[in-house]
């Protein structure tokens, strides 16, 4: 199933009740924890990444720190907080 599908599934069936919803929140939640672990441990200090910066455009840089959920990567410009979850290695 797609994003678009479980979406339109949940906004037009009248059996989805409070407690489903609260299942699928608790299950979105665990697999962008695991998301975040894969990719923490795919990583080492100078390890090159990319992810799509406040202004909408793609950021390349340098890992400089890992903590548990975030990673500070330095890019030509600044240095950033990286959720863990919406970096990719490159």
């Amino acid at each position: 199933m797609t994003a678009s599908e479980i979406s339109q599934q949940i906004t037009h069936s009248p059996q989805v009740g409070a407690e489903d919803l609260e299942q699928i929140i608790e299950a979105v939640k665990w697999r962008r924890a695991h998301l975040a672990k894969t990719v923490i441990r795919q990583l080492t200090l100078g390890s090159s990444v990319e992810f799509k910066g406040r202004s909408g455009l793609q950021e390349r840089g340098v890992v400089r720190s890992i903590g548990r959920k975030n990673v500070v990567v330095a890019t030509a410009t600044a240095t950033w907080s990286v959720p863990a979850n919406r970096l990719e290695v490159v």
